[in-house]
């Protein structure tokens, strides 16, 4: 929810001399809520980029590392005398099956009759393991590049969300003072707006103190940063070429940062097999508690068992997203309370000091912008080990590392930008109902 990174006491003033400024006109104004807006959308539209961005990178992550398993069974058939005409047919569809749902082109295979004398057939799968480590070699290549940007992507997004924090501060003080100079009567107790009413409403009903609560509860990324930080170093530390690389130690301090990523979003709400909507199927699926406009936090982790490996744990935990609580939620006719005048002065006031707050903790965000590019030239190194690297197990370790950053990525830049978004959408929201509410009252 809006609380969900910035904390700070709830305590900052009002400069009134700025503020008056800027409420000189009620076309001013007007033209601020406009210009808000227009943020927003850009906001929201580069919400939707990151999205896409990020689901391109997990697609290709999964063809990889289900590559990396064809070729561990061409290796075990190469040792035992090579793969038959069938078996190679067979293999050849499914590697090209897969590379073709990530758009790039197919392996070129040997001919199938290669495949049909003894020393045909150890020829000829030498071939075909050699292309197919290549392929995941060029996979990796693009998945390394796709992370780059998606790390200047998150920055560019967050300045956009920084610029949009500004411009909710501003709104929130003018409306504040509208507020304070308010003398008159409300004409009716309750006003029809469905598309404020949908942003807000927690159990079908719109309750300012929750939306106020949201605002004053904030939690501090500065922590959060911190541990990334820590982590992050760790893993720059790591050589999986080393006799001694300690994937397993490194996959477990990732793991349980990602398990406090968790539970520091409160996702606590298991959902069961019968909610089809939100239900992943072989995974714990938790969700948060209701959120104002019906949203909830939704993630995923493995099942562990006593063959859960630290890398499937670390792997194993999705990055969270925001989906709807209720996924028939029904609010025709429901109407706004009219917020009294000092209610209004109370939202406002929780989301201007909300505002400041993520202004100031921008540093902390820069932190982790810095953290994950140097995450994402471990995995670059990683992935060349894959391709550069004649030892199967490194190999294998470069790509299980890599899976490890790459969801470290996901969750760290996908799941911050995507609350980021949120929180301004639910302050935009919530500045329209206070100001609806101020059009209530008529002076007499």
């Amino acid at each position: 929810m809006a609380r969900r990174y910035y904390a700070g006491q709830y305590n900052v003033g009002l400069e009134s001399e700025d503020v008056e400024q800027e409420v000189t006109k009620v076309e001013a104004q007007d033209k601020g809520a406009e210009t808000l807006e227009t943020e927003l959308l850009e906001v929201q539209d580069s919400a939707a980029e990151g999205e896409d961005r990020e689901e391109a990178i997990g697609n290709a992550e999964a063809v990889a590392e289900e590559l990396g398993e064809d070729l561990e069974d061409v290796t075990v058939a190469a040792e035992a005398g090579g793969l038959d005409a069938v078996a190679a047919s067979i293999l050849a569809r499914s590697v090209n099956g897969k590379l073709s749902s990530i758009g790039m082109s197919p392996v070129r295979f040997p001919a199938t009759e290669s495949f049909g004398g003894t020393s045909g057939r150890v020829g000829a799968t030498a071939i075909a393991q050699e292309a197919i480590g290549e392929k995941i070699a060029d996979i990796w290549k693009a998945i390394v590049a796709a992370i780059k940007k998606a790390v200047q992507w998150a920055k560019d997004h967050y300045n956009k969300v920084f610029g949009t924090y500004e411009r909710i501060s501003k709104r929130a003080r003018a409306l504040q003072v509208r507020a304070e100079g308010e003398t008159g009567v409300a004409e009716s107790k309750d006003f029809e707006n469905e598309r404020v009413f949908a942003a807000l409403c927690v159990n079908k009903a719109v309750n300012v103190d929750i939306l106020i609560g949201s605002f004053r509860d904030g939690r501090d990324l500065t922590k959060l940063a911190a541990d990334f930080e820590s982590l992050v170093d760790k893993l720059l530390d790591f050589d999986p070429t080393a006799e001694d690389a300690n994937i397993s130690g490194i996959a477990s301090e990732g793991a349980s940062f990602l398990e406090s990523v968790r539970k520091d979003g409160d996702l606590t709400e298991k959902v069961p097999a019968s909610d089809k909507d939100k239900y992943v199927e072989g995974l714990v699926t938790v969700t948060s508690k209701e959120m104002p406009g019906n949203k909830c936090k939704l993630a995923s982790y493995t099942v562990a068992d006593e063959k859960t490996t630290d890398i499937d744990k670390a792997v194993g935990i999705r990055a969270y997203r925001l989906v709807p609580f209720n996924a028939k939620l029904d609010i025709k006719g429901k109407k706004l309370p009219t917020l009294a005048i000092n209610k209004v002065e109370d939202l406002t006031v929780a989301i201007d000091a909300f505002a400041q707050r993520a202004i100031k903790l921008r540093s902390d965000n820069e932190k982790i912008f810095k953290a994950l590019e140097d995450m994402a030239k471990v995995a670059d190194m990683l992935s060349k080990e894959v391709q550069d690297n004649e030892s199967t197990d490194v190999s294998k370790q470069g790509r299980q590392m890599a899976r490890v950053f790459t969801n470290l990525n996901r969750i760290m830049g996908g799941s911050m930008q995507t609350m980021n978004t949120y929180d301004v959408q639910l302050a935009k929201s919530c500045l329209d109902y206070a100001e609806l509410s101020l059009k209530q009252y008529k002076n007499k």
